[in-house]
């Protein structure tokens, strides 16, 4: 048995004498570097960030509204008050004509966590994701 494993550790030690290995991952050249990569858009809504709190947003008429009816903070969950104005992005469909590009959302009210929406649309935009300062 002694044997056995005296030859196998030779022929390890002899295999890998003459093999260069690359270096592992983030070990390698450390004058190389690469910025991390941005986190995924969501196309469907902004999100805005206060006093620690992310709120997830449309906007129209220059005002921001709820698009999902709660905000996070500190990893928990709040649900706006019932009746709370909320906007919900309007697909477009191939009949819209795609009006010079413009995008729609409808209006509602928050009921839970859920935006109960009417027939009625506005102009609206996704807005670009925004902090505002913890002190004003």
């Amino acid at each position: 048995m002694w044997f056995v494993w005296i030859f196998a550790t030779t022929v390890v030690l002899v295999a890998s004498e003459n093999e260069d290995l690359p270096a592992a991952p983030g070990c390698g050249d450390t004058s190389v570097t690469t910025k991390a990569p941005s986190p995924p858009v969501n196309k469907k809504y902004g999100f805005y960030k206060y006093k620690g709190c992310v709120h997830y947003v449309l906007k129209s008429h220059q005002e921001f509204f709820t698009a999902t009816c709660y905000y996070t903070c500190d990893g928990h969950n709040y649900t706006y008050p019932r009746g709370e104005t909320c906007l919900k992005l309007k697909q477009a469909s191939s009949s819209d004509g795609q009006r010079n590009n413009q995008t729609r959302c409808y209006t509602g009210v928050c009921f839970g966590r859920r935006c109960m929406v009417n027939a009625e649309t506005h102009p609206c935009k996704v807005p670009r994701n925004h902090t505002k300062p913890w002190r004003e």
